[in-house]
């Protein structure tokens, strides 16, 4: 056993001596009060005395128990917290031995300190922050690991997975296993098909710079770099053509609609805007 280990075993014992030594007295001051009240009341009245065999047990033994058996208690509990203590510790060295070793070391990098390498500029402003005396290994080796967390997958101490795990994680990640059809759409698919061009009644509109879907209706404003805004109606197949407005020497690089759906503002790269009222069909210029 160490030395820390005997310490706290002759401390324990001197404890269980003292106490030993109070009960002991506590036991004699009781017995004397019990003989001086026995004597008292035989002197009042006779009576036969009856001897009897058993014997009383001190306290403290009940107790503490003897002191072999303490002495065993003690020593069975320093056993245990030794054999815990060497369990971490060769848990401790096969956690160590898991860890991969460096393909080279290099003796100079835990020389440099970080005072050496990190400099004051008039970017960075002063280093107040920093360690100066602190390894310029570890800083760097902080910053990587805080920057570039270590993914889990990548972890050496990482619990294999059972099969039916595996068979689990397989089922999630690709779609079409083990799914039936269903009507609904599901929160992980996306169903889409391609429709007919939504201009194709007239192409006229040139690059395509802004589409504004009309709302409470099915039509749509498509807006081009030709300085033509059409109002087409969209119903997949043949989407028509309602409406057609023509702004010369105007080519449209945005164009939006108001919340009340009826009025668009188109502007373009000169410093002018129209704003044009669908109901009456009217454009109004602002500069």
């Amino acid at each position: 056993m160490s030395d820390s280990e005997n310490e706290s075993i002759q401390d324990l014992l001197e404890c269980a001596a003292e106490y030993e030594n109070l009960m002991r007295e506590k036991l004699k001051t009781e017995n004397k009060s019990n003989v001086n009240k026995h004597n008292a009341a035989s002197s009042n009245k006779k009576h036969t005395t009856i001897s009897d065999d058993t014997q009383e047990l001190p306290m403290e033994k009940v107790i503490f128990g003897d002191r072999e058996g303490l002495l065993e208690n003690l020593a069975v509990a320093v056993g245990e917290s030794k054999k815990i203590i060497d369990a971490a510790s060769e848990e401790d060295d096969l956690k160590d031995s898991r860890k991969r070793k460096p393909a080279w070391t290099d003796a100079d990098d835990t020389d440099i300190t970080l005072g050496e390498v990190k400099r004051p500029t008039r970017f960075s402003g002063p280093h107040n922050h920093l360690r100066q005396d602190k390894s310029y290994k570890e800083y760097l080796t902080a910053r990587y690991v805080r920057t570039v967390p270590q993914p889990k997958w990548a972890e050496l101490d990482n619990k294999k997975v059972s099969e039916d795990a595996e068979d689990e994680a397989l089922l999630q990640t690709v779609g079409f296993v083990a799914k039936p059809d269903t009507n609904t759409l599901r929160q992980t698919h996306l169903e889409f098909k391609r429709l007919k061009d939504l201009n194709r009644a007239t192409y006229a509109e040139g690059s395509i710079s802004s589409i504004q879907f009309i709302p409470k209706s099915t039509a749509t404003l498509v807006t081009g770099t030709s300085g033509i805004a059409t109002i087409y109606s969209i119903d997949g197949v043949k989407n028509e053509k309602l409406h057609n407005i023509r702004f010369d020497k105007f080519p449209i690089m945005c164009a939006r609609l108001k919340p009340c759906g009826t009025k668009a503002i188109f502007g373009s790269t000169k410093r002018i805007y129209y704003v044009y009222d669908l109901l009456p069909a009217q454009e109004v210029r602002y500069k």
